[in-house]
């Protein structure tokens, strides 16, 4: 155990030891002004197209310092079904921009937002669907920009709230209110009406799949997959074909003391 500890705390202090090192080299590398550092330490995080009347969630747990730049496209709002989090509503047609401190680090994040006109008909955002079995999310097949008021108790929408789901096949997939319940492998017809209109969408439900790095095949990528690499690597423990594939994490077809640092530095703040 004493040896396992000491692998582990290698890992960590090699991954750190790599963070620091990369940041001491862009450092050294480059000389801004106090104006220009400014703006290096915002972070895009990309554009968020949102339909006039749409809401799209921020994905950030207790941001700070929460900015909009024009309040008549878009506003702010607290989310309701989930405390210290934030909501974005759209006004009205145009670009604005949300700026915000992550409760985490303090780094700064940005997100444009552009505001679209509603359009005057549905679009099928889907026709076929492949998921696996460890799959859980909403369908949208009828809400192709996914700026749809996200409950988290019913997974309901501004835009489909009336539209009456059903599956073919509920022995493979459930559907309710556009959330998918996957219960065997195999194919259902998942269909929406809405106003006249069926919406169609073939769903083929496949065996879980785990990602890779999550070699305890418990859905999430952890201390414990780390643990689990130093195990093998001490021979306390074995791999089989699968949990051998997803322990391989930077792709070189082995396990090893790498695979255990990349891990562990997706682990870090």
């Amino acid at each position: 155990m004493k040896k396992l500890i000491k692998i582990l705390a290698g890992f960590m202090a090699a991954a750190t030891m790599l963070t620091c090192t990369s940041f001491n080299l862009v450092s050294a590398e480059t000389s801004v002004s106090a104006e220009e550092t400014t703006e290096t330490q915002v972070k895009e995080m990309g554009t968020l197209y949102i339909r006039k009347g749409g809401i799209k969630v921020l994905d950030q747990l207790e941001p700070k310092n929460v900015t909009i730049e024009n309040e008549a496209v878009a506003v702010i709002e607290d989310y309701p079904y989930f405390g210290d989090m934030y909501q974005v509503r759209a006004i009205e047609t145009g670009t604005t921009r949300v700026t915000y401190e992550t409760f985490a680090t303090g780094e700064i994040q940005a997100w444009d937002i552009v505001v679209e006109d509603y359009p005057e008909t549905y679009e099928l955002s889907k026709s076929e669907l492949e998921i696996s079995l460890n799959y859980f999310g909403k369908i949208n097949i009828i809400d192709p920009y996914n700026d749809s008021y996200k409950d988290p108790t019913t997974g309901g929408s501004i835009y489909n709230d009336d539209a009456v789901w059903a599956s073919d096949n509920k022995d493979v997939v459930r559907v309710e209110l556009g959330r998918l319940y996957p219960q065997a492998e195999g194919t259902a017809t998942v269909t929406a009406k809405l106003d006249g209109v069926v919406y169609e969408c073939k769903v083929t439900v496949t065996p879980i799949v785990y990602q890779t790095g999550d070699v305890d095949m418990n859905e999430k990528i952890d201390l414990y997959d780390v643990i689990f690499i130093a195990k093998y690597i001490i021979g306390m423990n074995e791999l089989d074909e699968e949990q051998a594939s997803l322990a391989d994490y930077n792709g070189d077809n082995r396990v090893d003391l790498y695979d255990a640092i990349e891990i562990s530095k997706t682990l870090l703040p």
